[in-house]
């Protein structure tokens, strides 16, 4: 053979030696650990493989399988075995009586089992086992065939002394599709530790481009995606999803649909209370269609609430006799034949129901338990502070009532209705009346559904201004004012008005006559009847400065020269007289006599003797003064001397 032939060759075996060493085919498996004395363990790994669509190569070359030890608190490589399995043994477990056909999903079960000296220390230990791929076909999984899988039991330090639980039954190959599982999943504890089940998502491991590391990745491992909708209380749909039952470890579900699904299952181990290891089984089940000479069905609600009928059915199945017990330890006990019934379970509890079915020699039998709540009610009850707001503000809000699964806010401002949101403010736009609406409802107990409403009224801010106007109407009088406050709408409003009494009233108009001088003036309102109303009152000052005709002053001349040089002939006091006021006065000699009166003799005194004529000899006279209003009221009197020159 040339050596280009050779070199093909060995390309081509090295490339299909590759493409089978990651081949889609492992299905699961779980790790135990047992103690054998100090220091001494043995390590068992049960290994499960598609048998059916399994690549031969890929499954020889998991004759050997690579395990890691790490330790557990700083997940560091301790060290690492290579051990050589045994088997295949064909895992036949059936779940199902009377199958016609017997469909096959083919599960083979390999065992890794070898003993080991390891030192926990005070750390412990993490044993691993990693290997990919999973098998294509699987329906749950996110790119199954590049899916691994990571398979770890942890030993606790050394001052823990303990063997891991075993799980008792290998799983059923497959599930009946249409059909319930009741599996007793349970373990046993060699050391006799308390034991609990749950669910879990399985962890990666490997991957496509190195599906068998020679040494297990170190700890912590990622988990396995689900492709939606499910996950880990969704692991295969179903009418009843996949449940186990922590006490018991009793596997249950009634899938609907056929396919592959990647399941987890773990029992946790605890002593005297505390937590000290797990043990975990990462599982295919495969859903297929079953022919079942006879089967038992009834489909329950897992949750009823007391005093309501239930009609419990056999769904159908074609049976010659059916067996229905109704059992709930001291409180309730039936059993019937009846292929349907009805009860109304009255006390709330745990109720354990089977129904067996028979034909032609073959039974079949379910077991299923429901719940049975006590009714209440629900309360929805809210609080809401304030509740009369300005828009553009808040108000707090604040549940006080029951809790429930799930609630609706309703704001009332035709938003849409906001569901399970914890609202605890909100902030209105507009104006307006808002009624709050706050509904529960809650299907997993046996709650009446409820609904409360809290009213809030928000106003638009306003600010109120007065408008104060001051007229003088009256000129003989420019002290008498009229303050008037022109905006007739403003609420709750009154005057202030300095120095004048009785002005603390609410009048659109004062009149008043002011002395000369400083007057503050005011205008306040009172809004506390208002929502959302501001105001500027007026706080002004204003100055009078004359108050009357009483101020007025005399400035008459005291001097006249009637000599008839056309200057100052006459003695006139008429520049006085306005339409305000008038002035009358007398002028009189030296000894009393009257020589002149404005009223009778006009307003101007030349100096003569009305009678004669003739002037009166230069010298002084006197002139009195009486000022009247136009009311002829005398608000002022006054003399003065008047010397009269030739």
């Amino acid at each position: 053979m040339n050596k280009v032939l050779k070199s093909f060759l060995l390309l081509l075996i090295g490339l299909l030696g590759s493409n089978v060493s990651r081949a889609t085919h492992i299905m699961g498996g779980d790790l135990y650990y047992q103690y054998i004395s100090e220091d001494r363990y043995r390590i068992t790994l049960q290994y499960f493989l598609d048998c059916e669509n399994g690549d031969p190569g890929a499954i020889n070359s998991d004759l050997d399988g690579n395990f890691g030890f790490f330790n557990a608190k700083t997940n560091q490589l301790i060290t690492s075995q290579v051990i050589t399995r045994t088997g295949p043994i064909k895992v036949t477990q059936l779940n199902y009586e009377c199958v016609i056909g017997n469909p096959n999903a083919c599960v083979d079960k390999y065992a890794y089992s070898f003993e080991i000296d390891l030192d926990p220390g005070t750390d412990g230990i993490v044993v691993s086992f990693q290997r990919c791929c999973r098998n294509h076909t699987i329906d749950n999984l996110v790119n199954p065939n590049s899916t691994g899988m990571t398979i770890f039991t942890t030993i606790p330090p050394d001052n823990i002394v303990n063997s891991s639980p075993v799980f008792k039954e290998l799983p059923p190959n497959f599930l009946c599709n249409d059909a319930p599982l009741v599996f007793d999943h349970s373990a046993v504890d060699p050391d006799g530790d308390s034991l609990s089940y749950e669910l879990y998502v399985p962890y990666l491991g490997a991957s496509a481009g190195a599906p068998k590391p020679s040494v297990p990745s170190k700890p912590p491992y990622g988990l396995v995606q689900y492709l939606a909708p499910y996950h880990v209380a969704n692991m295969m749909g179903g009418t009843q999803l996949l449940k186990i039952d922590s006490k018991t470890g009793l596997l249950t579900c009634l899938p609907n649909k056929l396919g592959q699904y990647v399941v987890g299952i773990k029992v946790n181990e605890y002593r005297d209370g505390v937590k000290i290891g797990e043990t975990l089984r990462d599982y295919q089940f495969n859903v297929l269609q079953c022919q079942k000479v006879v089967q038992a069905k009834m489909v329950l609600p897992q949750f009823l609430c007391a005093n309501r009928p239930l009609i419990f059915s056999s769904n159908g199945s074609k049976a010659d006799t059916f067996e229905w017990s109704f059992h709930n330890p001291g409180v309730y006990d039936l059993d019937t034949v009846a292929a349907n019934t009805q009860l109304m379970f009255t006390k709330p509890g745990t109720y354990t129901i089977r129904l067996k079915v028979r034909d032609e020699g073959c039974a079949d039998s379910i077991i299923q338990v429901i719940t049975v709540g006590a009714l209440d009610s629900l309360f929805a009850d809210f609080s809401v502070n304030p509740t009369i707001i300005c828009t553009g503000d808040s108000v707090n809000i604040q549940r006080t009532g029951s809790s429930a699964i799930h609630w609706w806010w309703d704001m009332g401002d035709g938003t849409a209705p906001k569901k399970n949101e914890e609202i605890t403010s909100y902030t209105f736009q507009k104006a307006g009346t808002y009624t709050i609406q706050l509904s529960m409802t809650d299907s997993m107990v046996c709650h009446s559904p409820d609904e409360q409403q809290q009213v809030v009224e928000v106003y638009d801010s306003v600010t109120y201004q007065p408008i104060l106007r001051i007229d003088a109407p009256d000129s003989c009088y420019p002290g008498k004012l009229v303050l008037a406050q022109a905006d007739t709408n403003l609420p709750n409003w009154t005057w202030n008005v300095q120095t004048v009494d009785d002005l603390e009233q609410k009048q659109p108009v004062v009149n008043h006559q002011f002395d000369q001088g400083d007057y503050r003036v005011q205008i306040t309102m009172d809004l506390s009847s208002l929502h959302c109303a501001d105001s500027e009152p007026i706080d002004t000052t204003i100055f009078v400065e004359k108050t009357g005709i009483s101020e007025m002053r005399f400035d008459l001349v005291n001097i006249f020269t009637p000599n008839g040089d056309g200057i100052n002939e006459c003695f006139d006091a008429g520049e006085y007289n306005t339409s305000c006021v008038r002035i009358r006065y007398w002028i009189y000699n030296r000894w009393g006599e009257c020589l002149f009166n404005s009223e009778e003799d006009g307003n101007c005194w030349d100096g003569r003797n009305k009678v004669t004529g003739e002037f009166y000899p230069p010298g002084v006279y006197f002139g009195v003064y009486e000022l009247r209003d136009r009311d002829e009221t005398v608000t002022m009197k006054s003399s003065n001397s008047i010397t009269l020159l030739r």
